[in-house]
C-alpha cells in the first residue's frame, strides 16, 4: 500500500492508481479512505463514468460496512440507542442506493437491469407511485418478469391491496424460470401466507403444498401444510 501512495504522489493525475490504491484501502475495510480518495479521482480531467461508477459503489461498500457494524454491535433485546443508530444507517443506505440507481438509470435509460434495481429501491423507500408504473412496463420483459411481478406484489400488499397483493406474489412464482427457484419458493411461501392471512384456506393449501415439493425444509412450509390439513 505505502508503494502505491508514493506513487501516486509522483503521478497525482493517474485515474487508475487511485482505483488502485482504493481497492488496497477497500480490501482493509479502509472505506473513508477509499471513499475519499475517490472522491478527488472522479474530479480528475482523465475520469470517465467508470470511475464514477466505482466512487458510486465505494459509497454504498461503506454504507453497508457501518451497517454490518451497527447490527453486530445491536444485541437482541439490547440498547436502544444502538438500535436506533443501525435503523438510522438502514434508512441512509436505502437513500443512497436509491439516489445512485436513479442517476445510473438516467445515464443508462435503456438498461433494463437497471431500471428494475431503480424499481426496487424506490419500493423500499415508500416511494410506490413512481416504482409501480415502472415494475408494471418491466413486466414485458422476460428476464424480468418473475421480479417485477415479486416487487409488485410487495408495493401492494404496503398499501394494503392484499388481493392484488396476492396476484402478484401468484405470477411470480409462476413466471420463475429454472435458475429463480429461491425467488420462486420466497413467492409462494408470501403467497400461502397471505392467502392464510385472508382466509383462502384452499389457496393456501396449494401454495404451501407447492413449497414444500420444491423443497420440503423451507421454513415453516410443512408445519403450515399439517395446520391446513388439519
Amino acid at each position: 500500500m505505502q508503494s502505491l501512495i508514493a506513487e501516486l504522489q509522483a503521478d497525482p493525475y493517474n485515474v487508475p492508481l487511485h482505483v488502485r490504491l482504493a481497492n488496497a484501502y477497500a480490501a482493509d475495510n479502509r472505506f473513508e479512505d477509499a471513499v475519499a480518495l475517490m472522491k478527488n479521482a472522479v474530479e480528475l480531467p482523465t475520469a470517465d463514468n467508470q470511475t464514477v461508477e466505482y466512487y458510486e459503489d465505494l459509497q454504498i461498500y461503506r454504507a453497508r460496512f457501518r451497517l454490518s457494524v451497527a447490527q453486530k454491535n445491536s444485541l437482541p433485546g439490547g440498547s436502544g440507542d444502538l438500535t436506533d443508530v443501525a435503523e438510522k444507517l438502514q434508512w441512509d443506505l436505502n437513500r443512497l442506493e436509491l439516489d445512485i440507481f436513479r442517476r445510473r438509470s438516467e445515464r443508462y435509460p435503456q438498461d433494463l437491469a437497471l431500471a428494475f434495481g431503480l424499481a426496487a429501491r424506490l419500493r423500499l423507500n415508500g416511494k410506490l407511485d413512481e416504482a409501480e408504473p415502472l415494475l408494471t412496463r418491466l413486466l414485458n420483459e422476460p428476464s424480468l418478469r418473475a421480479s417485477s411481478h415479486w416487487e409488485l406484489g410487495k408495493c401492494k400488499q404496503q398499501q394494503q391491496r392484499l388481493v392484488d397483493a396476492l396476484k402478484h406474489f401468484r405470477l411470480a412464482a409462476a413466471s420463475c424460470g429454472p435458475d429463480q427457484l429461491d425467488l420462486k419458493k420466497k413467492a409462494l411461501h408470501r403467497a400461502g401466507s397471505l392467502a392464510v392471512t385472508m382466509k383462502l384456506t384452499e389457496s393456501a393449501r396449494e401454495y404451501f403444498q407447492q413449497l414444500v415439493d420444491l423443497d420440503p425444509s423451507y421454513k415453516d412450509a410443512q408445519a403450515q401444510l399439517r395446520k391446513l390439513s388439519s
